[in-house]
């Protein structure tokens, strides 16, 4: 089996590819009457493989707000379930796993290197204590119950 794109069929264009609606196109031509003045920028056009984006992106990761919302929404959440020092030990972990999978990367998120690796290990050192800090008295307390 070969991978690929397949044409099941040929026809006349049922709608428009750019606003999707049906009662405005010639379906012979494949023109819009409410989209033929539309212009692409350039700089907008994927003209090579490597201009386009290759990571995978959240549709609310490019508002900081939602960012914010998100945050505050998943440490509620995580408080309610594991409590305070559940939470704490659950942050530091990702703590630890954001600052490994930083370090470990080649790209470079900073203006310089040096920047880069404090930023790295200050994140991987704040991760280890918080998960040792919150493992620590998550323990106790489970001791404290029994």
């Amino acid at each position: 089996m070969t991978l690929g794109l397949r044409v099941r069929n040929e026809g006349f264009a049922e709608r428009c590819e750019i606003c999707h609606k049906a009662d405005a196109i010639d379906p012979e031509s494949g023109e819009c009457l409410r989209c033929r003045d539309v212009v692409i920028p350039d700089d907008q056009l994927f003209l090579n493989l490597e201009d386009k984006p290759t990571s995978f992106s959240v549709p609310f990761g490019r508002m900081g707000g939602s960012k914010i919302i998100s945050f505050l929404l998943a440490t509620v959440f995580l408080n309610a379930t594991a409590g305070f020092f559940g939470t704490l030990f659950l942050a530091g972990i990702v703590l630890v796993l954001t600052g490994v999978y930083r370090l470990l990367s080649e790209r470079q998120e900073q203006s310089s290197p040096k920047t880069d690796l404090v930023i790295n290990l200050l994140l991987v050192w704040c991760g280890a204590a918080a998960s040792y800090f919150g493992a620590a008295h998550f323990l106790r307390l489970i001791g404290m119950i029994r």
